[in-house]
C-alpha cells in the first residue's frame, strides 16, 4: 500500500487515534472507523472487564475496519507497575513489575518478561504498546520526577539502555510495536493528565535527556511527545512546540510522532 493511493480524507484519518468511553462499540466509534477511516484505537481498563470481552471488542473493531485500506492500530499502555491495563482481564497480570523494578532485573529476565507480555498482546490483537518510558528519574530541580515517584522510569542513561533494549526486543519478537515516551523527557514533578505541567530545565539538560531517545531512534518506531511545558524554550506544551517537534524529527525522519492524550489537562 503506497501513501499516494490514499485520499486526503484517508490521510487525515490515519493521523488520528481515539479512545473509547464505553466497553461496547458506539455509533460514534463506527462512524470514526468506517467514514473517517481513523488510524487506530487506544484501549483502557474501562473498555473491558475480562479476557472474552477484550477479544470480542477487538474483533468487532477489526471487522468495522475490514474494508479500509490500512489495518487499525490497536494500542494500549502496558508499561507494568501502576500502568498495567492487562490486570483488568486476568489475575495473572496483576503484579507485573514496574520500570523501576526492571532496573534491578537481569537483562534476559526483562526480555523474557516483555516477550511474555508481547505474545499475550499479539494474541489479543493489540499491535502497538505505548511503552517503554524513556523519561529521566529527576525533575528540572534535581528532585525525583513525577515519573520516578510513579516507578515508571528506567533510570539514568547507563542503567536504562540495556533494560529498555531488552524490553523493546521482547516486544518486537512478539510482533508488537513499541513507543518511546515522553519526548524530550518528562522531567516535571506534576501529572500533566490532571494539571498543567512545567519544566524549568535548561536547553543543555533537555538535550541530555534527549540522548536516550536518540539511542533508540532506530529500534523504536514511534515517539510520543510530552505535554510538559519547557519554559526555557517556550510556554506551549512540548507536543505543540516547533523547536521540540523539530528535535524529534531530526532524531529520526521516519519515526511516527504521537501526541500524549489530548484530553489531559496540560493539553486540553
Amino acid at each position: 500500500m503506497e501513501i499516494n493511493e490514499l485520499s486526503i480524507q484517508e490521510k487525515i484519518g490515519q493521523m488520528i487515534i481515539i479512545g473509547m468511553d464505553t466497553n461496547y462499540i458506539t455509533d460514534r466509534i463506527k462512524t470514526m472507523i468506517t467514514k473517517y477511516k481513523i488510524g487506530g484505537i487506544i484501549l483502557y481498563r474501562k473498555n473491558f472487564s475480562n479476557y472474552e470481552k477484550m477479544l470480542e471488542l477487538i474483533q468487532q473493531l477489526k471487522d468495522l475496519n475490514k474494508d479500509n485500506k490500512i489495518p487499525l492500530f490497536i494500542a494500549i499502555d502496558q508499561e507494568g507497575g501502576k500502568v498495567n491495563r492487562l490486570q483488568a482481564i486476568s489475575p495473572e497480570w496483576k503484579n507485573l513489575p514496574s520500570a523501576k523494578e526492571m532496573r534491578i532485573m537481569a537483562d534476559d529476565s526483562v526480555y523474557n518478561l516483555a516477550k511474555l507480555i508481547g505474545n499475550a498482546l499479539h494474541h489479543y490483537g493489540i499491535n502497538l504498546n505505548l511503552a517503554p518510558v524513556l523519561d529521566p528519574p529527576k525533575d528540572s530541580k534535581g528532585k525525583p520526577s513525577f515519573i520516578e515517584v510513579s516507578n515508571r522510569s528506567f533510570g539514568e542513561f547507563e542503567t536504562a539502555v540495556p533494560k529498555i533494549r531488552a524490553f523493546v526486543q521482547g516486544m518486537k519478537e512478539s510482533k508488537v510495536l513499541s513507543t518511546s515516551k515522553h519526548f524530550p523527557g518528562y522531567d516535571s514533578w506534576t501529572n500533566s493528565d490532571h494539571q498543567i505541567a512545567f519544566s524549568t530545565s535548561s536547553k543543555d539538560v533537555i538535550l541530555k535527556n534527549v540522548e536516550l531517545f536518540k539511542e533508540f531512534a532506530d529500534e523504536i518506531p514511534v515517539i510520543m511527545l510530552s505535554s510538559v511545558r519547557f519554559v526555557r524554550l517556550s510556554n506551549t506544551p512540548a507536543v505543540f512546540n516547533p523547536k521540540i517537534t523539530a528535535m524529534a524529527r531530526e532524531i529520526s525522519p521516519y519515526t511516527v510522532l504521537l501526541t500524549d492524550d489530548l484530553w489531559g489537562v496540560s493539553l486540553r
